[in-house]
């Protein structure tokens, strides 16, 4: 009987001391870390010399197939990778908006509510775009939020 006690003893003790080693821990890390510096969440995905462009809300009618009346609202961020083409994108956007729209308007309801499709669209938005601004600007097409109806 007295070995039981003493094992209960001894479990009690070990986790008292592991939660005041933990609670430790966790008092010299918030006294190690610089008063004026907070923690930015973003930062941990942030690439180097990776920038996105977000551009306005597009609203369009899909390609009607048997009569159907359906519509997409998307919103998409452009990824380049130089600091000098955010300046191109700016002053490119009506037409990058155009290439968009038209590309977005060719689809339709069965094509887009296709998972799978998503990656295809991304890849052929980029390609249009890239070929409007005749260069390899857009590395990456993301949609923000995609609504489908």
């Amino acid at each position: 009987m007295e070995t039981k006690d003493t094992n209960n003893k001894f479990r009690v003790i070990t986790i008292a001391l592991l939660v005041l080693i933990l609670a430790l821990i966790a008092v010299i890390g918030f006294l190690l870390l610089p008063k004026n510096q907070s923690f930015d969440m973003g930062k941990l995905f942030e690439k180097e010399n990776e920038h996105t462009l977000l551009l306005d809300e597009f609203v369009v009618n899909l390609r009607s197939e048997k009569g159907s009346r359906h519509y997409l609202k998307v919103e998409i961020s452009l990824m380049f990778t130089k600091d000098g083409q955010a300046k191109v994108l700016e002053e490119s956007k009506d037409k990058v908006r155009d290439v968009i729209l038209k590309k977005l308007r060719e689809k339709s309801y069965e094509e887009l509510i296709d998972v799978d499709y998503t990656n295809e669209l991304k890849e052929e938005l980029e390609n249009a775009i890239n070929v409007t601004l005749k260069d390899e600007i857009v590395k990456e097409v993301y949609f923000t939020n995609l609504v489908i109806q």
